[in-house]
Parts: structure tokens; C-alpha cells; sequence
């Protein structure tokens, strides 16, 4: 079965969404004949120094290789450029405008694919949706989070470009049960949903340290340190956790637009924190070896792949009611509030009843090793090819 692949990959930053198309990318390259085209979204010259006037995010141009090869998949990159004329494709219906000339530039592999896979609902579900127009191929749409959560929820007219992608979809799969029930709550009807999960490296993410924790406290964050992951509250959470138990320490893991902040905030309060900034995988799984508990204070996940990582690593995992955290959670964590008014009271009080009892940390590990990609992508095979 040939399949082309139409990804959104961060080259720059390989964290967890990168983990989270690439592994299975490694996967899929086995059991079928593959092509990978990266498209990276960037800003066309006018339309960057007009977000530059106004102070707005601008997305550059940032590789030059034609493709990159990465533990043997080879992906070719392709840049799809945002223009300031996008808003009157939009409004005057002509939206295809803007994906022909791309769509152009892969059509030979297009026409010699039996399907279509696409990750990410917009804009790569879009142009997915738009090669079905063109080239009547079928295709199948992986939604990752944010593109249902975020994009879909932000306005009615992206709600119905998610829908219309998804209503031409032969298969759409979301990451998580959560996600695939707010594309329900959306009013979809149609039978052509599933769901699936993110696995983890267990290579990588497993028990090293055997030794008894409870000697050694220490309380890890890692992720993005930005406001969707409430890295925000951080400090006042660290400080109430102190509070109450002077003998833990805080580590941490990852980077962001508030790191800075943070930092400052965190010496202030006079709260013994490691920052150590974004870590190689391995390096994070070293680290989350030496911790008693992970927090994951998140406003919104689609899934919380990193749960699972410390949990196969050891640690015990401590998070908000949101998305598919609860499903990765299940009966080896604690699960508080989805709420700003109570959520660092409720993460405190859940971190100093989990520090007075005995935690098997074995039972926890293994659990979590059955989130393995190969696992995960055996199952999707099937989904894939029938």
C-alpha cells in the first residue's frame, strides 16, 4: 500500500509533538511504502514585516535542506506560505487558491498513492481535503489536540472547515477519547471517527534508580513553560507544596516565553527549583528516574504523553481534569480540579498525601510500558488499511 503523508513537524524544537508524528513515522515506514512530506507553515515577506509592526508572532523560514533524514525516514520539506491575501481568499470563497501551487509540487507522488494520511486537522486536513477535490484521493486525517481544542473552537467558520475535512475524511483518528468526543459535542454524525493514543519509548522511559525515593523529595513539572500548561502557576504552587514539606526540592524541565519570569518569581519566593531548560529525551528520562512525583497543572491536553514517560520511569503522576489526562491517568495518579481558583491548594494537597504513603513505583512503571508505539501503531495498521 503506497501512502503519502502530508506532517507538520518542528525541526527546530523535537519535544513531544515532534515524538508524537515521528514515532510513528518510523513505524508506518515499515509497513508501507511511504513518502513524507513535511510542510512547514511560514510567513511571506510582507506579511512578516506587518506582524512585526504590530508586534506579532512571525513565522520564518528556518531550514534550507530539501529533506532531512532522521532515523531512517526522510522527509522532504516543503513551505507553505501564510500571505497577507489569505483573508480575502477567505472571505471571497477562493480559499483553494492557496493550496493549488502546493498541491502542484507533490501531485506525482499523489497520483501513484493508494491514500492520503494527513497529521494535523488544519491546514494539513485542509490540503488533504483539497487533493480529494482535485485528484479524487482518499485520505485520512489525524487531529493532535490544539486543532480541535484550540483552532476548532475559535470561531464557527474554523469549526466548519474541521468539519468538512472531516466529512470527506475516508477515517479520521484522534489522539485520545476526549478529543474525538468534542468533534461529537461539535454535532458530527457521521461513523468515520476513531481513536487512538500516544505511546512512549520504553528504550528510553524506564526505571533506572531501584532506590527507595522517600529519602530523596523531589517534585518535577516538565513541559512547555507557557500559560496553556498553567506554567504560569508554578510558583505559588511550588511555594504551598514548601510550605508544608521544607525537605522536597523542584526540578523544573523545559522551556518557554515565561522561563524568565518564573525564575525570578521562584528565588523570590525562596523556593529551592532546578530550571534546566529543554532536555534530549534521554537526558529528560535520567532526570525523571530521580523524581517522587510529576504535576501536570495543564489547562488543556489532548493526551499528556509525558505522564505516561514518568510514570514508566518511576514517577508518580499528579494533573488537572482535562482532555484525555484522566484516561492516561487511570488508577496510578491523582486527578484535581480543571480550575484556577483551587487547582494549587488541590495539586498541594494531593503532593503531601502522596509524599506520607508508600507508592509501588514498579506496578506503576509497568503499567505505563504498555503504551509502547509499536503497540499502538499495530493498531492503527488496521484502522489504516481497511
Amino acid at each position: 500500500m503506497k501512502i503519502t503523508f502530508l506532517l507538520n513537524l518542528d525541526l527546530k524544537v523535537k519535544a513531544g509533538l515532534f515524538y508524537a508524528i515521528h514515532n510513528r513515522m518510523k513505524i508506518n515506514n515499515k509497513q508501507f511504502e511511504c513518502k513524507f512530506y513535511n510542510i512547514i507553515i511560514v510567513d511571506s515577506k510582507p506579511l512578516a514585516l506587518l506582524k512585526q509592526m504590530f508586534r506579532k508572532r512571525i513565522y520564518p523560514k528556518y531550514i534550507k535542506e530539501k529533506y532531512i533524514i532522521i532515523d531512517g525516514v526522510k522527509y522532504i520539506n516543503i513551505y507553505y506560505e501564510n500571505c497577507i491575501l489569505d483573508k480575502f481568499w477567505g472571505l471571497f470563497s477562493c480559499e483553494h487558491i492557496r493550496y493549488k501551487k502546493l498541491i502542484k509540487q507533490i501531485s506525482k507522488d499523489i497520483e501513484c498513492s493508494d491514500l492520503i494520511i494527513s497529521h494535523w486537522g488544519y491546514p494539513h486536513g485542509r490540503i488533504a481535503y483539497y487533493i480529494k477535490e482535485y485528484l479524487n484521493k482518499d485520505y485520512i486525517a489525524y487531529y493532535h489536540g490544539s486543532d480541535i481544542h484550540t483552532y476548532a473552537n475559535s470561531s464557527s467558520k474554523n469549526r466548519s472547515m474541521i468539519l468538512e475535512i472531516m466529512e470527506k475524511a475516508k477515517k479520521n483518528i484522534f489522539i485520545g477519547k476526549s478529543l474525538m468526543k468534542q468533534t461529537v459535542e461539535f454535532g458530527y454524525k457521521k461513523n468515520n471517527i476513531y481513536n487512538t493514543r500516544n505511546g512512549i519509548d520504553i528504550e528510553i522511559f524506564n526505571m533506572k534508580n531501584h532506590n527507595d525515593r522517600n529519602k530523596k523529595k523531589i517534585i518535577g513539572f516538565v513541559g512547555n513553560l507557557e500559560t496553556i500548561k498553567r506554567a504560569d502557576f508554578l510558583p505559588d504552587i511550588f511555594k504551598s507544596i514548601y510550605y508544608n514539606n521544607k525537605d522536597v526540592s523542584f526540578l523544573v524541565i523545559g522551556d518557554g516565553s515565561l522561563r524568565k519570569k518564573l525564575e525570578i518569581e521562584c528565588k523570590e519566593k525562596g523556593i529551592p527549583v532546578n530550571f534546566t531548560g529543554r532536555l534530549s529525551a534521554e537526558e529528560v528520562a535520567k532526570c525523571m528516574n530521580e523524581l517522587n512525583i510529576i504535576i501536570l497543572p495543564s489547562k488543556n491536553e489532548s493526551w499528556g504523553s509525558v505522564i505516561l514517560e514518568a510514570n514508566a520511569c518511576g514517577a508518580y503522576a499528579i494533573a488537572t481534569n482535562t482532555g484525555g489526562i484522566p484516561e492516561v491517568v487511570g488508577r496510578y495518579g491523582t486527578i484535581v480540579n480543571n480550575n484556577d481558583n483551587t487547582v494549587v491548594n488541590e495539586i498541594c494537597e494531593a503532593v503531601t498525601n502522596t509524599l506520607n504513603k508508600n507508592i509501588d513505583r514498579k506496578l506503576i512503571s509497568e503499567r505505563a510500558k504498555k503504551f509502547t508505539w509499536q503497540n499502538i501503531c499495530d493498531k492503527e495498521y488496521y484502522i489504516i488499511k481497511d
